[in-house]
């Protein structure tokens, strides 16, 4: 009895180790920007939008390694918006409006550098798309104001792929933008004008662990496995002799 389980556990370390390089894990990239001097962010009751040409990127990360130092990411362009706000109202100085997805045609996440050579016409420098972005956005009149929506990940550049050695995208993106100086008036108040001061976009991915370099606990149960196979070899033949 003591033979056979000795086996099967044996057998399930080595079928584990076979199985570990197969593995698809999802990895979070993200990209972190300030927005340049005078960059408008508008937060209507018609929706949420704001284009940052003059934007400069702080890292490029993900979740499974350190900071990549900005994937030479040059002339980078960030595009956001939402579409109309299923709610808007200010009380006293606090503004606050919940914004529905637009359109699944529509790109509402978008952003592009000179750096993201893979696309040709229209797709010219663009590194990754997202449509039906949709959160809420909350401000203080005259103050700051902050926005965390979820998009629908439509596309990433080969490039960063290849960078991150992701194999494709899953689940739903996210973004975050953070703003000064709201303007708005009422009542009724319809709209806002802001600065925008920053954010993030973060694309979720699948990522094989193929090629991997194995880590302590690997080696034990690759050991395990093949001490206990010797073991049992061993019983095997001292039972002939």
């Amino acid at each position: 009895m003591k033979g056979k389980l000795r086996l099967s556990l044996s057998i399930g370390c080595l079928v584990l180790i076979a199985l570990l390089p197969k593995v698809i894990r999802a990895d979070a990239i993200t990209f972190a920007f300030t927005a340049g001097n005078g960059t408008a962010l508008a937060a209507n009751v018609g929706g949420l939008s704001t284009t940052a040409s003059s934007l400069k990127l702080l890292n490029v990360t993900d979740s499974a390694s350190s900071t990549i130092d900005l994937l030479s990411l040059t002339d980078a362009t960030v595009s956001i918006s939402t579409g109309v706000s299923s709610s808007y109202s200010a009380v006293g100085l606090v503004l606050h409006a919940d914004y529905l997805p637009g359109a699944s045609s529509v790109i509402e996440v978008k952003l592009t550098s000179d750096s993201c050579t893979t696309g040709t016409g229209s797709m010219t420098d663009v590194c990754l798309l997202g449509t039906e972005n949709t959160d809420q956005y909350s401000a203080t009149k005259g103050s700051t104001g902050s926005f965390e929506g979820v998009f629908h990940q439509t596309y990433l550049d080969p490039v960063i792929f290849a960078v991150f050695h992701a194999s494709g995208l899953a689940g739903s993106g996210s973004d975050a933008l953070t703003t000064s100086f709201n303007t708005f008036n009422g009542p009724p108040v319809t709209a806002d004008s802001a600065t925008l001061a920053g954010g993030d976009i973060t694309i979720q991915t699948s990522r094989p662990l193929i090629g991997f370099v194995p880590e302590p606990d690997t080696f034990l149960l690759l050991g395990s496995g093949l001490l206990g196979l010797a073991s049992m070899l061993r019983f095997k033949l001292s039972q002939k002799s």
